[in-house]
C-alpha cells in the first residue's frame, strides 16, 4: 500500500512480486501529480520485483526533470542493489 504525507510517500508492508505490479500503478500516478520522496521504512518483504520498481520511479522522475529520493531504504533493498549493479542508479538513503 502507498500512503500520501505531504510530497512523501510512504510504502507499507510487502515489497515483492505479488505487490509490485499494483503499487507501480498507484506510484506512477502519485509520482505525476509531485511527490518526490520514497519512504521504505515501513516495507517489509523486498525481492528484486522492489528493487525494479525502485529503478522504474527513478527513471520515470528523471524524463521528468524530476530527482527521486529513496529514504529509510531496508539493509534488503541496498544489498539487492549491490547484487544486481544498479546501487549506482539508485538515490536510496539508507536507515
Amino acid at each position: 500500500m502507498i500512503r500520501a504525507d505531504g510530497e512523501r510517500l510512504v510504502l507499507e508492508g510487502p515489497l515483492n512480486l505479488s505487490t509490485v505490479p499494483e503499487l507501480a500503478a498507484q506510484g506512477r500516478e502519485r509520482l505525476r501529480a509531485g511527490g518526490a520522496v520514497v519512504d521504505l521504512a515501513a516495507t517489509t518483504d523486498v525481492d528484486s520485483s522492489g528493487v525494479a520498481l525502485i529503478l522504474e520511479w527513478t527513471r520515470e522522475c528523471a524524463r521528468e526533470g524530476r530527482q527521486l529520493r529513496v529514504v529509510n531504504a531496508p539493509e534488503a533493498v541496498a544489498k539487492l542493489a549491490d547484487l544486481y549493479g544498479v546501487s549506482n542508479l539508485l538515490p536510496l538513503e539508507r536507515r
